[in-house]
């Protein structure tokens, strides 16, 4: 019996270090009281602590039935472990209570030292785990009793509608937002998973996005939806320490971050039903949810005390796992260490690396509770363990397919190395790779510069265009994320686009953002978008590690005019994208480059027969005589029974082969059916 089937009935403590005395779970019903200018505080009814037992069979796991903890059926209860400190680094042998390794809710309000007689060290973190008792069954449950229905996260209707890699725009959101106050000061504000739903299926009651947006788009406050995006990937989601960062640095793996799962209004945290409820509403409108896993380190898990030496290695130690990992605060993870021991994923006793299965069972936690289909691997060179990296894409593609049924290409493993290994790929370690090379060359082209890696201005462009011919194992465009700006905006040349071509002299912004957005949606590849680069967003925030933080701020939105144009032009690029085949495919063919008299100018086509877009982009200051065109000669023939549309403006063309042509500018053109509307 797997750890989650075992969960439902027993509390389950696997791999403790320390057995004398025997490890406890501690069980008590909280209420709260509040008194007026004061914050909230639990009060704890003493159910018991209860001695776990170990296993007859399962080696390594202590458990007790719930049946045997005097627990009230439909019934709410907080529980810790209470087991000897395990971490030799803290130079201390405390009796700790201690959050479930594998609990699938915490409430950060209900901490270990409310707990009676507990001797903990100050830096200690344990947020007590969350269940219902319905008389057989230990349930995930909210603080009030409410239970997540799973029910329909991908039934045949819903792996219908979500589509496959080839066909994906990625959003990637980070649920915090910005705003300026009455004082123009910059202005933060803790978003959470509902707010986020309701720019996906509530055109009602948002109060960010009314108070914002306004009227902006036609009384539709949909925004993702509005936007046609049908791909999301919030900013690391599982439970973490840091409540002000965008959670890099995973405490409790498999739980919705607590932050995120907050209504202000009634003080109560809903991360057993909110995720889930977002989840489906991304499905519901044929969004996939990816899930941003930080897995090299982790901040503060109950295991740093349960059994340190099993799970982790302390930073700059003389452990030969080392080398040059970076912890950034926290504790790496140890995945070269085995041992015989319960496998928490298959159920048997085996020969096995705790932690990697550990990480695969919260994986598979957020697949089949969570409605994941895809995720990305953060910092895979602190992970520093290829093989493990295989395990991850084929066991959880492989589990994916068990409970759904569907085909392979509609999951995936992306990693994320800024360096961007070729043996990634040619290893097949994975299924795809953040580019940031993408992102290095086309700074540099859209401002009229080769990339730092090429010797001319027309290969910085096919490089940029088609990710094959990098050398990076990028062999179909579905193995490479490519993007303008991703959430590492910290330090020079990594700022959202706005402030790049600021910071380089570039005043006349908006130009050169369309043409980015216009190379993105046209490159081989999977595009992504961070929230807020559609409509140019500038950076707020700045902290003391050059990892900028920089939350959206869709006031910028409402308040230019400039800036809604750019939303409109993206939205149509996007729509585009999920909606030409030519788009799907590899194929593309350059077919015209111009550098005569300080021009700029390249053109390429992607696909073939009547399914085809052509680009024609401009990257110089130069452009069009007034009363003249500029003629590309190798323009492809015009399907029979279509005329051309350019499609940024939503126009049809005339004459493809002689448009006017402007600085910075790029046209993106299809054939469209006589009599079909252009999309608008």
């Amino acid at each position: 019996m797997n750890i989650h089937e075992l969960r439902s009935s027993h509390f389950v403590l696997w791999r403790p270090g320390k057995s004398t005395p025997p490890p406890e779970v501690f069980i008590a019903q909280v209420t709260f009281s509040q008194r007026v200018g004061e914050n909230v505080s639990p009060s704890l009814t003493y159910v018991g602590a209860f001695p776990l037992t170990p296993s007859t069979e399962l080696k390594d796991v202590w458990l007790i039935a719930a049946s045997e903890c005097r627990l009230k059926r439909d019934e709410v209860y907080h529980y810790w472990f209470k087991v000897e400190n395990s971490n030799s680094y803290e130079n201390n042998s405390h009796i700790l209570y201690c959050t479930d390794p594998f609990a699938t809710v915490v409430d950060e309000r209900v901490q270990a030292r409310h707990l009676p007689y507990t001797n903990t060290v100050q830096s200690h973190y344990s947020p007590s785990s969350v269940l219902k008792y319905d008389g057989q069954r230990l349930l995930p449950s909210n603080a009030d009793g409410t239970v997540p229905d799973w029910g329909n996260l991908f039934t045949a209707q819903v792996l219908d509608a979500l589509k496959p890699n080839n066909q994906l725009v990625i959003y990637e959101l980070p649920p915090r937002w910005s705003f300026l106050d009455s004082n123009n000061q910059v202005t933060v504000a803790n978003g959470n998973f509902r707010q986020v739903q309701k720019m996906i299926d509530s055109p009602d009651n948002n109060t960010y996005l009314d108070s914002i947006l306004g009227n902006l788009l036609s009384g539709n406050k949909k925004y993702i939806a509005y936007l046609g995006v049908n791909a999301l990937e919030l900013t690391p989601p599982a439970n973490s320490v840091k409540e002000f960062d965008w959670g890099y640095g995973t405490s409790h793996y498999l739980a919705p971050d607590y932050v995120f799962s907050v209504s202000a209004s009634e003080n109560l945290p809903y991360s057993a039903t909110d995720l889930i409820d977002l989840v489906k509403a991304c499905h519901k409108t044929g969004i996939r949810f990816f899930y941003d896993a930080v897995m090299a380190f982790s901040l503060e898990n109950s295991y740093r005390h349960i059994n340190y030496a099993d799970f982790f290695i302390k930073h700059k130690s003389n452990d030969p796992e080392q080398g040059n990992r970076d912890g950034f605060g926290g504790d790496l993870v140890k995945y070269r260490y085995y041992v015989n021991t319960y496998n928490p994923n298959s159920g048997r006793n085996e020969w096995i690396s705790p932690a990697r299965e550990y990480m695969k069972a919260h994986l598979n936690e957020w697949i089949q509770n969570k409605g994941v289909s895809g995720l990305r691997l953060d910092s895979v060179v602190n992970i520093d363990c290829y093989d493990f990296l295989s395990e991850v894409t084929q066991e959880t593609r492989q589990f994916f397919k068990d409970i759904t049924s569907a085909q392979d290409n509609k999951y995936i493993v992306v990693a994320e190395e800024l360096s961007v290994p070729a043996s990634l790929l040619e290893q097949n370690r994975v299924d795809g790779q953040w580019n940031e090379v993408f992102k290095q060359i086309l700074r540099q082209v859209i401002l009229g510069k080769n990339s730092w890696i090429d010797a001319s201005f027309e290969w910085s462009v096919k490089k940029l265009i088609d990710c094959r011919l990098l050398g990076r194992g990028f062999t179909n465009g579905a193995k490479a994320i490519n993007y303008i700006t991703s959430h590492d905006v910290g330090g020079r040349e990594n700022e959202r686009i706005f402030n790049y071509l600021n910071n380089n002299g570039v005043k006349d912004t908006l130009p050169r953002i369309k043409l980015a957005f216009c190379c993105l949606m046209t490159a081989v590849g999977i595009p992504m978008i961070l929230s807020g680069e559609e409509f140019a967003d500038e950076q707020d925030l700045f902290d003391d590690h050059g990892k900028q933080n920089d939350p959206v701020n869709f006031q910028r939105l409402a308040n230019h005019p400039w800036r809604q144009s750019l939303l409109v032009h993206v939205r149509r690029l996007i729509h585009l994208r999920t909606t030409s085949p030519a788009l799907w495919e590899d194929y593309i063919e350059f077919i015209h480059s111009d550098f005569n008299d300080g021009k700029r100018v390249m053109a390429w086509k992607r696909g073939l027969g009547n399914d085809i877009v052509v680009t024609v982009a401009n990257f110089s200051s130069w452009g069009s005589a007034p009363n003249s065109s500029y003629r590309v000669n190798n323009m492809p023939s015009l399907p029979r029974g279509h005329h051309w549309a350019e499609i940024t403006q939503s126009r049809i063309v005339d004459d493809i082969k002689a448009e006017k042509i402007f600085p910075w500018e790029a046209k993106v053109y299809a054939p469209v059916a006589i009599g079909s509307n252009i999309f608008s």
